[in-house]
């Protein structure tokens, strides 16, 4: 068993944007948190899902069809 993850201090130990950070990891997935800000160019991952939840601000992802737009506390998969 892990120990628990402080997002808040995660975040605090870096300052780049656009670099993921793996905090944690299960069933051979990583948890990853990144700092963003501005565009990021639309891709795609054809073999897994992306896991977006918002912990401070607000991010639009946008998809073929529609924006997402998510606040503080809201997540996306």
């Amino acid at each position: 068993m892990s120990d628990a993850v402080n997002l808040k201090a995660k975040l605090a130990s870096f300052d780049a944007l656009w670099t993921p950070k793996i905090v944690a990891a299960f069933n051979d997935h990583d948890i990853m948190v990144a700092k963003v800000q501005g565009t990021f160019n639309w891709h795609a991952h054809p073999d897994t899902d992306d896991f977006f939840l918002v912990l401070s601000g607000q991010v639009t992802i946008q998809l073929r069809d529609r924006d997402v737009v998510l606040n503080e506390g809201e997540l996306f998969v």
